[in-house]
């Protein structure tokens, strides 16, 4: 088994408690509607205020990241973030549901802790995640908060860990008000509204 099967089955194992997983799903690009893209592994939440939504995997089989791979990786799972699921075998009752965001999995550990004092590369990665975060592109990296040290997901703060389940705040950070220009918004109005354009739409 090569590094990215095996990385395909830890996850899995990691989501079995708070999600069903299904692999190589099709999903619809958020923006260029015409293209059909194939996403790693897609996670549906079985927790029931959650699972009007879906989470998305991007599996990698590298443990050592440096800046050009982690800028293809994080370029790739942001198209699939917004993406829509698209009919598949065992997925019908999830067709159409949004992907609110996307995890890189394994997270590299650089994105925590990084500190003004450390090596160059390492700062400018854990910036490149940082804010890839703020655009619903998170990973999937070890919660050394806890005693217990669980496998958890951050975009960028902490939203679910194996151990934990979600946090309290969640849904807000997945689905709450979110900065459009010099606005905020409910993202999933906008999302509601994106086939019905009107001319007071324009944002500033």
């Amino acid at each position: 088994m090569n590094q990215e099967r095996s990385n395909v089955v830890a996850l899995r194992m990691i989501l079995a408690a708070g999600f069903d997983t299904f692999l190589e799903v099709p999903v619809r690009h958020a923006l260029f509607t015409r293209r059909t893209l194939r996403i790693d592994l897609l996670a549906i939440p079985k927790h029931a205020p959650m699972n009007d939504i879906a989470l998305g995997f991007e599996i990698k089989g590298c443990e050592e990241w440096d800046i050009p791979s982690m800028a293809r990786c994080l370029k790739q799972a942001g198209d699939y973030v917004l993406a829509t699921v698209e009919p598949a075998a065992a997925l019908h009752e999830h067709v159409g549901k949004r992907i609110m965001a996307v995890f890189i999995y394994p997270g590299p550990e650089v994105a925590s802790n990084v500190r003004p004092s450390d090596d160059p590369q390492v700062a400018f990665l854990g910036g490149m995640i940082h804010m890839a975060g703020h655009h619903r592109v998170g990973s999937v990296r070890v919660a050394t908060q806890y005693r217990e040290q669980p496998n958890a997901l951050f975009c960028p703060n902490q939203v679910w860990s194996q151990s934990r389940g979600w946090r309290s705040d969640a849904r807000n950070i997945l689905v709450g008000r979110r900065q459009i220009g010099s606005q905020r918004f409910p993202i999933l109005d906008e999302l509601t509204a994106v086939d019905q354009p009107t001319a007071g739409n324009l944002v500033r």
